[in-house]
């Protein structure tokens, strides 16, 4: 006999593609059985008024509730309702034309620029950076200062190098998750090997994100277990001596 006090890494298999991933730091992995749908036949006699003659209690299906604070771009796709894919591109842009709007910044074809040159529409003016106009480089965004040599409606010919290199999540493309999950966990009150397998799961992130927070940002998925087709259960739990 022992308590439970576990540890162990959390794997997603999302659409049950058969491709886990590992979701990292997980702070919360519980399964909960709790609920119940009670009905109760209860006495109207005399003798008995008030007692329950029958009691039938209809079980609901098991929930799942996890919580993790890695963040990366699969699991901000998951907190989103969203996907993650690679992206990865770069190049020169020569000339591209811009509306200025002084005080403003406007849109660049492209994110993630560098050597920015700003020259009027004729390529016979080259205005000068911090004076004339300021770049959001991450962004790709260009804003053209009050008291400059540039005037509200002016055409730009803007030059620049451009690259970006990561992930891109395309949010809100899901209602729900629907995949399989593994715990490989362990008790470390006595060291035994607690591996819990989920074959289907449909999930809801129920936290926001929050990309200005004071604090770690913790994404809350919760959900329902599914008993797949051909199968007697939708869980099972491998408690191993």
């Amino acid at each position: 006999m022992a308590g439970f006090l576990g540890k162990g890494e959390v794997y997603v298999d999302r659409d049950n593609q058969g491709k886990y991933f590992k979701i990292g730091n997980t702070t919360k992995f519980a399964i909960s059985e709790t609920e119940a749908e009670v009905k109760e036949r209860i006495s109207k006699q005399t003798d008995t008024y008030g007692q329950a003659l029958d009691r039938v209690a209809l079980p609901k299906p098991a929930k799942i509730t996890i919580e993790l604070d890695e963040i990366d771009a699969d699991n901000l796709a998951l907190a989103l309702r969203g996907s993650a894919s690679d992206i990865s591109y770069s190049g020169s842009v020569t000339s591209e034309a811009v509306t200025a709007h002084v005080g403003y910044y406007v849109e660049l074809e492209h994110t993630g620029v560098s050597n920015v040159v700003v020259k009027d529409a004729t390529d016979s003016v080259t205005y000068d950076e911090g004076t004339d106009y300021e770049v959001a480089a991450s962004a790709g965004l260009l804003k053209v200062l009050s008291g400059g040599a540039i005037a509200e409606g002016d055409v730009l010919h803007v030059s620049y190098d451009y690259q970006n290199t990561g992930s891109r999540i395309a949010g809100s493309q899901a209602t729900e998750m629907t995949g399989g999950i593994i715990l490989e966990g362990v008790n470390m009150a006595n060291n035994k090997e607690c591996v819990v397998y989920v074959r289907q799961a449909r999930l809801m992130p129920t936290s926001p994100v929050d990309f200005l927070g004071d604090d770690f940002t913790v994404v809350t998925l919760e959900g329902t277990l599914i008993t797949p087709s051909g199968e007697s259960e939708p869980y099972y739990v491998d408690y191993r001596s």
